[in-house]
């Protein structure tokens, strides 16, 4: 596949169906950061075992780093995307954000990141704060609280606070949907950034090519590769890359 240097920068998030590790490290004013992939190409050592990775080692830009962490839901998506974008050198000229969005029911409660290390890809150099475990004893405090109506809201809020910080900065920006929630009204706001998966769903859409492991929930390794094509190409055509 044809690589392509546009965007010097990707900046990926979600949940467990984005993450693959941090991925590199984060472009500062002195540095242009790092994408681990493009060092895994040149030695054959790592094979990209989520669509964000894919699209790092597919289109090789300088920098890659990935926040997306396993059971975020759309609250952390966008705080972390957004955070990610003010701390660093991310500049909308150079820089292509990806994420996928994730159930708005995930209730994400916000920590100290000495309490939820366990889980996060970052380190607190990154991001100084981290997200409690779902189910655990501290998160359940919370939970109990709420209700999946206020937690849905909240979501859909953040979600919002999202697309607008990338439009109103002019951010380049592709996103995937975990399950099929295309008759939002949010989510058709913002279609024409929509990966174009022909479910909709990552999740739908790799069962629907036969691509789901043994845990009978997450995409295999082909599933996220055919999935990352899907967005490589549409990505390509979006922002005309190699022209």
């Amino acid at each position: 596949m044809e690589k392509s240097l546009k965007f010097k920068n990707i900046l990926a998030g979600g949940c467990s169906f984005s993450k693959d590790g941090i991925g590199g490290a984060p472009p500062t004013l002195a540095s242009a950061g790092a994408n681990s992939f493009r060092y895994d190409i040149d030695y054959g050592k790592a094979e990209p075992l989520s669509w964000t990775s894919f699209l790092a080692h597919s289109m090789d830009p300088d920098s890659f780093t990935n926040v997306a962490a396993s059971s975020l839901g759309p609250l952390a998506t966008s705080k972390t995307i957004c955070d990610m974008l003010d701390r660093f050198n991310y500049q909308p000229t150079d820089t292509l954000v990806i994420f996928n969005i994730s159930y708005l029911w995930r209730l994400d409660i916000q920590c100290n990141f000495a309490d939820g290390t366990f889980f996060v890809p970052w380190t607190n150099d990154i991001l100084d704060y981290s997200f409690l475990q779902r189910f655990s004893t501290e998160w359940k405090k919370h939970f109990v609280e709420t209700t999946l109506e206020k937690i849905q809201e909240q979501s859909l809020h953040s979600l919002s606070r999202l697309f607008k910080y990338l439009k109103s900065n002019k951010y380049p920006f592709v996103f995937t949907l975990l399950d099929n929630i295309t008759d939002i009204s949010l989510i058709q706001e913002y279609k024409s950034h929509l990966v174009p998966l022909k479910q909709h769903g990552i999740h739908e859409y790799c069962r629907g090519i036969n691509a789901i492991s043994e845990d009978n929930f997450h995409p295999t390794t082909q599933g996220y590769h055919a999935v990352g094509k899907v967005a490589y190409n549409f990505i390509q055509q979006k922002y005309k890359l190699g022209t």
